[in-house]
């Protein structure tokens, strides 16, 4: 199964941002800010959990109609990982994802970029099966 570590290297009062290698391929993620896993307003606890696609609404911008939903969060679900958002206005507990991040507006950027080159590199690696998600601060 394909390990995708996210690194949480900013937290504030009003947003989380973390980074992930998939190759040589940087992405940035953007989540809600640490409110001990409040339901659509907090990022979800450090740890380790399974990934799977369903379908979405949240990428098709991109045109995509899939999304990783995360398993087995505490109290917590139908959250996903890595979908189209730029700011925390644009996650509700989820991951959003982008190619490039502006710590100063607390965003990421390229997002709508980042989620195609995500799930192909993704779909051409692993044909899009299930994903463990390894979250640490």
């Amino acid at each position: 199964m394909k390990r995708i570590t996210v690194y949480r290297f900013y937290k504030s009062d009003t947003a989380t941002i973390g980074c992930f290698c998939i190759g040589k391929q940087l992405f940035y993620t953007i989540e809600d800010p640490d409110k001990n896993n409040i339901k659509n307003t907090s990022c979800i606890p450090s740890g380790t959990y399974i990934c799977e696609l369903s379908k979405s609404n949240t990428n098709l911008a991109a045109k995509i109609d899939v999304a990783y939903s995360i398993n087995d969060v505490p109290n917590r679900n139908k959250i996903r990982f890595a979908h189209i958002a730029n700011t925390t206005k644009d996650v509700s507990g989820c991951f959003g994802i982008g190619l490039r991040v502006d710590l100063e507006s607390e965003a990421v950027l390229d997002s709508i970029k980042a989620v195609k080159k995500f799930y192909k590199m993704l779909d051409n690696e692993i044909g899009l099966n299930p994903i463990e998600l390894v979250v640490v601060e």
